[in-house]
């Protein structure tokens, strides 16, 4: 994989990754505010499928050394 592509997924990650964990802590206090818990739960979701495009073949290229 090509070191601008790598550079790229691991860019992507760690924001996907951010998005994570803002959308749970989010999660915390809006607790008995349904609105916040029903967009809160959408973002962790979409956070979730875009770890399936991105953020696993991030780490899939990092556990095999950035080999091909």
């Amino acid at each position: 994989m090509d070191s601008q592509v790598k550079a790229q997924l691991q860019e992507m990650k760690s924001k996907i990754d951010r998005i994570e964990k803002l959308a749970g802590e989010l999660n915390e206090p809006g607790q008995g505010i349904p609105v916040v818990e029903k967009n809160a739960q959408i973002l962790l979701c979409t956070a979730c499928v875009l770890k399936f495009g991105i953020a696993d073949i991030a780490d899939i290229d990092a556990a095999q050394g950035g080999k091909q």
